[in-house]
């Protein structure tokens, strides 16, 4: 935080006295005191047992598009983070939250093995994480630890242990419905709604599907916001409502211009690509 600041340009580290360090650049000097290294944790040594390489950017896709979705209250504690599974030389990154599934797929040569990484862990190795092609990040398991090897850094991590949520049972769930939504139009009118909800004030948004139309609805003591919005949908005329923050997350997420809206048995909308499976999102109503 005094790094951030200080000013550009060259910052001098000066230990004046035991455990008494002056941080000067140009006109400005901060004293602050020190604690003994002795003090400091040790490192866990540890023998890199499971490992595998991916692409930084890869990594930083597959955390960004399920990151969002993990719980964040811990009545589970486990899944306080996103369950990295490989199985049959596919890579799956899966974040639960209760309302919300986040599902990243990608192809990976190596044997089966899971863990589970905090979500603080990850949206640590988000801000390390580049966008160079060329550039291969090294992930291992030892026990109950991870370990990210990232350019000229390596993070450690505890790992999270419990039983993890089986969301196979819900990907094999059949689909009644179908839709193709733009995803930035439907964005666009999602985040409108926003403006009719506060802290103390929340309404879901409908939305009705018929004669390929999507109209989006939601009324509040503030106001109300009707708007329609063109989509691929010929069936009978289909409404369902949705908390907006968590539809907006999700088309935040999913890298597309358009998607499918498939809607389980009336009881979930899953989001999938067009073409191929890189993910799956559901969200309850």
């Amino acid at each position: 935080d005094i790094v951030r600041k200080m000013p550009s340009g060259v910052i001098r580290f000066d230990e004046y006295e035991p455990l008494k360090l002056n941080l000067m650049c140009e006109d400005i000097t901060y004293s602050i005191m020190g604690i003994n290294s002795e003090e400091y944790p040790v490192l866990p040594e540890l023998s890199r047992g499971e490992s595998f390489e991916i692409s930084e950017p890869l990594l930083k896709s597959v955390i960004g598009q399920t990151l969002y979705a993990v719980a964040t209250i811990d009545t589970k504690p486990v899944l306080m983070g996103s369950k990295f599974e490989i199985k049959n030389n596919e890579l799956n990154v899966i974040s639960v939250d209760g309302i919300r599934i986040a599902i990243r797929k990608e192809s990976l040569l190596h044997e089966d093995f899971d863990f589970v990484v905090p979500a603080k862990t990850l949206s640590e190795l988000l801000r390390l994480l580049s966008d160079d092609e060329s550039k291969i990040a090294t992930v291992s398991v030892d026990r109950n630890q991870g370990i990210f090897s990232i350019d000229k850094y390596t993070v450690f991590s505890r790992l999270l242990e419990g039983d993890f949520f089986d969301y196979t049972k819900i990907i094999g769930m059949p689909s009644n419905i179908e839709a193709v939504v733009n995803v930035r139009e439907l964005m666009e009118c999602v985040d409108r709604t926003l403006l009719l909800l506060n802290d103390k004030i929340k309404s879901p948004v409908d939305f009705t599907f018929s004669d390929n139309t999507l109209r989006v609805f939601c009324e509040t003591a503030i106001g109300k916001l009707d708007q329609k919005i063109k989509c691929d949908y010929s069936g009978e005329e289909f409404r369902i409502s949705f908390n907006s923050r968590y539809i907006l997350d999700a088309l935040k997420n999913t890298y597309c211009d358009k998607v499918k809206f498939l809607f389980v048995q009336n009881t979930a909308l899953k989001i999938v690509p067009l073409e191929g499976d890189s993910f799956t999102i559901y969200c309850k109503p």
